[in-house]
């Protein structure tokens, strides 16, 4: 574990609510001299603290939809394991895996372009490992919403993006847009300079192209992701089914999630329980108590509450113009 002063978690902050602001706009805003910026930053990255600075793109503004996988396992064995981690982390419509205690062993996330896609994927994925399920849910995953890490200062979290993942639509986009996304989606903080050079073009349409891009939604944010286990902190999502749910009902609970400054992201569900969200906390006990919080606040809407310890990303990057290009 890396003890973080108050600097380092100021610049954090910056960062998760946007990676691409300027080294200058960051210094100006913790109080600190731009080179000073430049260096803790170069130092969270190096202690692996900081995972990635990446641009987050709405998969809907390419006609896809979002479908979420969670499986649990009789028997694990090392190479069974082995065998369908590598299945999926080379299947290019998966955009996210992740090794899990708890409720379940293994969740993924695929995107598809219809439901038949998605059925055509999964059978035959279950043709290849269904003998080793002893449970398999699967979920849509509608409407996220992503939250500051207010955990980082001791503040409440807010909104770091709009809401994406609505209803599927067709963007029009460009050769230079789609070479611009493939760029920034692996690093947000590359410059326009370095984008221009690359795609023989000025740092000027790069700048407006990316503005562009971000004012239609396509880019969502760009987002910070940190190994939180470096700076003592566990990765848990939560899966509540509702009861008697009303649209007040359910605006109070989403509100406590919003503020909550250790919950990252939420989004509605379609299947087993109609409410995902995920934390970054302490520790186990910490969790129960914010479990235990949600039943004791929500008791007239919550049936029933799961939860797993997501210990390992395998996969965690939405590069999904490849899988575009591969269609």
């Amino acid at each position: 574990m890396q003890k973080l002063d108050i600097l380092d978690r100021k610049i954090l902050m910056e960062f998760d609510q946007d990676s691409r602001q300027p080294f200058s706009i960051i210094a100006k805003k913790v109080r600190a001299s731009r080179t000073v910026v430049e260096y803790r930053v170069k130092k969270l990255i190096e202690n692996n603290i900081i995972t990635s600075l990446s641009a987050f793109v709405d998969p809907a503004k390419f006609g896809l939809t979002s479908w979420k996988v969670y499986l649990q396992f009789h028997n694990k064995s090392k190479e069974i394991d082995e065998t369908i981690t590598q299945f999926l982390q080379e299947e290019k419509r998966v955009w996210w895996v992740i090794k899990c205690e708890g409720n379940f062993d293994l969740m993924f996330l695929v995107l598809t372009k219809s439901v038949h896609e998605f059925y055509e994927f999964l059978s035959n994925f279950q043709s290849k490992f269904s003998k080793h399920e002893a449970r398999i849910e699967i979920t849509t995953h509608i409407n996220p919403d992503f939250f500051s890490r207010g955990y980082l200062l001791d503040k409440e979290s807010k909104k770091v993006c709009p809401t994406f993942l609505k209803e599927p639509t067709f963007e029009k986009l460009d050769k230079t847009d789609i070479e611009i996304l493939k760029i920034i989606i692996k690093n947000s903080r590359t410059p326009s300079t370095e984008i221009a050079t690359k795609l023989k073009t000025t740092a000027r349409i790069v700048n407006y192209r990316i503005k562009d891009l971000l004012k239609r939604n396509i880019i969502t944010h760009f987002r910070l992701i940190p190994n939180v286990n470096k700076i003592g902190m566990d990765y848990y999502k939560v899966m509540i089914k509702l009861k008697d749910l009303t649209k007040d009902k359910e605006k109070r609970l989403k509100t406590f999630l919003e503020l909550h400054p250790n919950i990252i992201n939420y989004s509605n569900s379609w299947g087993p329980w109609e409410i995902e969200f995920e934390t970054e906390i302490e520790s186990y006990k910490k969790l129960t108590e914010l479990i235990n919080n949600i039943r004791n606040e929500f008791s007239e809407i919550i049936k029933k509450i799961e939860f797993v310890l997501i210990y390992e990303e395998l996969k965690a990057t939405n590069d999904f113009l490849d899988y575009m290009h591969y269609q």
